[in-house]
């Protein structure tokens, strides 16, 4: 399954305020005197949370402040006029069998505020006897040493019995370090100073007892912690470290202790548990925005920015947003390299779109617009720009999460909409593309509705995609294998329903025809003994396009005098079709 990629920010990275620009081919790095960062608002905020696979989470516990909202099954959230601390607004995410997830980021004056969270599996690395010292392996050269009769249990009290460790450990140059890692690279050091932080190595560790009660070590019990460096960074790891956990009520890394290497290994103690880091700190913080587009000005969302320091040893990753643009915290007086490239599940390569060395900046700064012809480069297959306007049943703007996908069921790209719920997107593809298919999602009531282009092209208009009970009241599409069909109520194409009782055999029919402009019929044929309702599955016989006859189960969403609507499975492969068809006079 390709990987889907989504219009989110990583971690501390927030969305920039873009607009449009002249085009500049400089390569000068601007300086901002003041960031376009606000002090205090109610604003908006959406997401997504991923499992390890990049596979979407549904049923996920959002809470910022006092708010709070679940994922849908998209694995999308939208908290609406929440509470955003302008210095740092601190997001978590739960779910039964996972760690808790967080994002910590600074919101942007007049903006939506989008966050991307992969949570990681509870793994049971291990369990022993609290009487007895033991030691868990996390993974090789990394271990948890515990002391005899060093746990307690949620009130305190010394406890006895086995002790269930679940931990994970983070690597620091993971491509996706910023989606899994709690918070972000920003701390309080021990003068209660907030750093930039660069990670030599994450932990993440919950005790509990066989029958899920969290546990947690006695005061005088500290446990020691070995973690091997990885071997691309144990030239340049220092001979002492910083340790810090996080602090998951203000979501930020908090300096506690030390830790020593030995050999390739840093040990260390820590009092407690929860997530720990080992990071060297930065002064001072500074913020680099920047924005990528194509040269009729559309920006591309989706693109992964890549910035590490010239040793390649600390770094980041964001995305793009819709718009194009990105943003980052930065350690000052530093020098970067920065790659921005597209990168697809499938693709070969990524597709390099721009790479440079960048800084020392000491105070913000911006990366000049950055302008970019799809068409030239090298292993893309399809280049296109999708539009539309997501609306709720009124006909009124909503505001909608689309998801693109080609004619293998695929996801391509996707994206969130305007407010207005008006979305124009450059989108590239290393995969032909013949048939594209957009889902929409509406983040106000999670109702979702799927249509269909028959036909690929460069500039691809979706007009207006109606959110309403799950179908659409003005398109029509069933996919079956290769085969799919998109009707609209006009001259040249039709399409009915009817439904009535034969006395003769004592049947209820549904029957459903429609017709292309080529003169495609295609149709299907229930029958059945009891008056048909919503919710009920039928047996249904059917044919795709003559003379071809194929087996299918319906089940009706709307079922009435005006309309029918419902899913269609074939028999034979599970495949699903969607439909919504008006009642003939």
């Amino acid at each position: 399954m390709k990987k889907i990629i989504y219009l989110f920010f990583l971690l501390a990275l927030t969305i920039c305020a873009c607009q449009k620009e002249n085009i500049d081919e400089t390569s000068t790095i601007s300086i901002l005197e003041e960031p376009t960062i606000i002090t205090t608002s109610l604003g908006d905020v959406a997401g997504l949370v991923l499992d390890e696979e990049g596979k979407p989470l549904a049923d996920a516990f959002v809470q910022l402040g006092n708010q709070q909202t679940n994922t849908n099954e998209f694995g999308v959230f939208l908290l609406e006029e929440a509470e955003l601390n302008s210095q740092a607004t601190y997001l978590t995410v739960q779910k039964d069998g996972y760690f808790q997830g967080s994002r910590t980021f600074v919101p942007t004056e007049n903006a939506r505020q989008n966050v991307r969270i992969q949570l990681l599996k509870k793994t049971q690395a291990g369990s022993f006897q609290a009487a007895q010292a033991s030691t868990i392996e996390v993974e090789a050269n990394t271990n948890i040493q515990f002391q005899s009769n060093g746990i307690i249990d949620a009130n305190g009290n010394p406890y006895q019995g086995e002790v269930v460790v679940f931990a994970q450990r983070l690597d620091p140059l993971a491509s996706n370090l910023s989606d899994i890692m709690q918070g972000n690279l920003t701390g309080l050091n021990a003068d209660n100073q907030r750093v930039a932080l660069s990670s030599f190595g994450m932990l993440a560790v919950e005790l509990e007892s066989p029958s899920g009660e969290s546990l947690q070590l006695a005061l005088d019990s500290p446990a020691t912690i070995e973690f091997e460096v990885p071997s691309e960074l144990q030239g340049v790891a220092p001979a002492t470290i910083p340790l810090w956990h996080f602090d998951e009520i203000q979501g930020i890394w908090l300096e506690e202790g030390e830790a020593t290497l030995q050999g390739n290994v840093y040990v260390g103690e820590v009092p407690h548990f929860s997530n720990w880091n080992w990071d060297i700190p930065h002064d001072k913080i500074i913020n680099f925005t920047g924005k990528i587009q194509n040269y009729n000005r559309v920006g591309l969302g989706g693109l992964t920015v890549s910035i590490h320091l010239v040793n390649k040893w600390t770094g980041g990753y964001t995305v793009t947003d819709q718009n194009g643009c990105f943003s980052a915290p930065l350690p000052n007086g530093k020098v970067f390299d920065i790659q921005i490239y597209y990168q697809e599940d499938g693709c070969d390569e990524p597709f390099i779109l721009y790479e440079a060395q960048i800084g020392p900046f000491e105070e913000d700064a911006q990366l000049p617009p950055v302008y970019v012809d799809l068409a030239t480069i090298q292993g893309v297959v399809s280049t296109f720009e999708v539009t539309g306007t997501v609306v709720d049943c009124e006909g009124n703007p909503s505001l909608g999460y689309i998801q693109l996908y080609n004619q293998d069921a695929n996801q391509v790209f996707s994206f969130l909409s305007e407010a207005d719920g008006t979305f124009n997107e450059a989108v590239v593809s290393c995969a032909p593309i013949e048939n594209l298919t957009a889902t929409a999602t509406n983040l106000e009531n999670f109702e979702s509705v799927s249509t269909i282009d028959q036909t690929f092209a460069d500039a691809i208009d979706f007009g207006q995609i109606n959110i309403c009970d799950g179908t659409s009241n003005n398109s029509f599409y069933v996919s079956f294998n290769t085969s799919e069909i998109y009707i609209t109520e006009n001259d040249t194409e039709y399409r009915d329903a009817q439904y009535e009782y034969l006395a003769c055999d004592d049947t209820y029919y549904f029957e459903m025809s429609w017709a292309s402009p080529e003169s495609m019929i295609s149709g299907l044929v229930i029958e059945s003994s009891t008056p048909i309702t919503t919710g009920e599955v039928y047996n249904a016989d059917g044919y795709i396009t003559i003379p071809t006859i194929e087996n299918f189960t319906i089940q009706f969403s709307q079922f009435d005098n005006e309309r029918a609507a419902g899913t269609i499975t074939l028999l034979s492969d599970g495949t699903e079709g969607i439909f919504s068809v008006p009642f003939s006079n």
